[in-house]
């Protein structure tokens, strides 16, 4: 994806001129001659990304989250942000946000003292993508996904001509066969359409035959009615921060609880390599919550080897009940190792875009429970048939729940209907999750389950009365 303006253009490389023609980026679609093709590819590709999460506006929290363990790269003397406005949720206005940020070749989890600062000089050319989440701009000539933003191509661009499910994938190339990031056997990443169109159509099969979706998945057998939910944390800034979390999701009725560790530094004092900072919260969570209380702990793929052998020990002495995507997916041999070594079971399939591709992990073991997203393997259809691949194999499936009301909704009814998913992924804050415009918020009932929803199709209405008020206009 792109910004319309000259800082994604330079470094597309000549592969992708087929799909990144004139009548998608209009006068981008034209070689840069400031770079050349070799220094491009470069340019993106085996550099550190960085991934912001900025909330518009930040009302009692940070200003964004930074995605990963290198939670520094946000704050002073990195990042800064000012912000102006002057209305409520749910209000039209005006928003104004400026901010800075620090390019960095290595942001790891080490802290800042390890970190290396990209260079820059006059005229460098780098490249920025800029997604604006639930955009509200019924304007907006663009359809791209769900990230909207109407300043931004995400890839219809990517999947024009293309063909095959999936419409390919991103990154293309030899050197990738095998790992998981590719769509062969079915898959729909990086065209999300076909996962959406799927969804859609089993809303529309659950209302025709006025069942929920999950019933209609289970073929008509009993299946699950509630689910336990786990609070799953924020990146939070410091290792103190983790403790007070995890308390007060106890103290609301949460019997689990999972860690996304942030920068791993304390709130005063010097620099300290991050996943020592995160074997800390580790143990402070566990010795505050007690024996007995489920406790989980996903870096989101940012350790490396030793690190993650290092925390995983830590993880098994402690009775943590899962390793969630502790190293890149696509070390399959570092993934082996880590099951081979370690009690506690790890947690792997977020980032695998092949249906296929399950296969290999699970011959190879490379996981020990399948996790997913039905985003990346064609929706609802292509998710069950990740957990019944994983249930023949006796595993256990984990799908990931996290973003909106209708994201968590149809990862739920999965969950219902597979005879291997026993957890609900819960945001915490649960308000994370919430929209104005969904009749239905997800909760916990007084002993920690989330009840499965009792309407047709996907089961949680829109409120229609508050969505038309913000409507201005409906294209198609």
């Amino acid at each position: 994806m792109c910004i319309r303006d000259r800082s994604g253009g330079p470094l597309i490389e000549p592969y992708h001129r087929d799909v990144w023609t004139k009548e998608a980026v209009g006068d981008m679609s034209e070689l840069d001659p400031r770079i050349s093709s070799s220094d491009a590819y470069f340019s993106i590709q085996g550099n550190h990304a960085q991934n912001y999460h900025i909330f518009t506006p930040a009302e009692g929290k940070d200003w964004a989250m930074a995605w990963g363990c290198a939670q520094y790269t946000k704050e002073l003397p990195y990042a800064n942000h000012a912000q102006r406005y002057n209305f409520r949720p749910g209000e039209p206005g005006k928003y104004v946000l400026e901010f800075w940020i620090t390019p960095f070749d290595y942001a790891g989890c080490e802290g800042p003292d390890r970190a290396v600062e990209t260079p820059l000089k006059e005229n460098k050319l780098i490249g920025l993508s800029w997604a604006v989440l639930d955009y509200d701009d019924v304007n907006s000539e663009k359809h791209d996904f769900w990230n909207l933003s109407h300043k931004m191509c995400i890839r219809d661009r990517m999947g024009r001509g293309a063909t095959g499910p999936g419409s390919g994938t991103a990154f293309g190339g030899p050197a990738i066969a095998g790992s998981g990031l590719s769509t062969r056997g079915g898959g729909s990443w990086p065209n999300y359409y076909t996962a959406a169109a799927d969804v859609a159509m089993w809303d529309i099969l659950g209302k025709a035959v006025n069942r929920p979706i999950y019933k209609i998945l289970s073929g008509g057998t009993p299946t699950k009615d509630k689910l336990m939910a786990y609070a799953s944390s924020q990146h939070l800034p410091t290792v103190e921060d983790y403790v007070p979390d995890a308390l007060k999701a106890k103290s609301l009725g949460y019997r689990a609880y999972k860690i996304h560790p942030g920068g791993g530094q304390h709130a005063t004092g010097p620099a300290i390599p991050s996943y020592i900072g995160h074997m800390e919260e580790i143990r402070q969570v566990r010795k505050v919550v007690g024996d007995e209380f489920v406790l989980m702990h996903d870096p989101v793929q940012s350790y490396g080897r030793f690190e993650a052998m290092t925390v995983g020990r830590l993880l098994d002495d402690l009775n943590y009940a899962w390793f969630e995507d502790p190293i890149r997916t696509t070390d399959q041999e570092g993934l082996i190792q880590l099951c081979a070594a370690l009690n506690l079971p790890i947690h792997v399939g977020e980032f695998i875009y092949s249906i296929a591709d399950f296969a290999e992990y699970i011959k190879r073991d490379a996981l020990d429970v399948v996790r997913l997203i039905a985003d990346n393997v064609g929706g609802i259809s292509g998710a069950m048939r990740v957990g019944l691949l994983a249930d023949a194999h006796g595993l256990e499936c984990t799908p990931h729940n996290w973003g909106n009301v209708p994201d968590m909704a149809l990862h739920f009814h999965v969950e219902l209907a597979l005879p291997n998913a026993y957890w609900f992924e819960m945001p915490f804050p649960a308000e994370y999750a919430d929209r104005l415009y969904y009749k239905d918020k997800f909760r916990i009932d007084a002993e920690g389950f989330v009840h499965a929803p009792t309407e047709p199709g996907l089961g949680y209405p829109i409120d229609h009365d508050i969505l038309d008020k913000m409507t201005l206009r409906i294209d198609r």
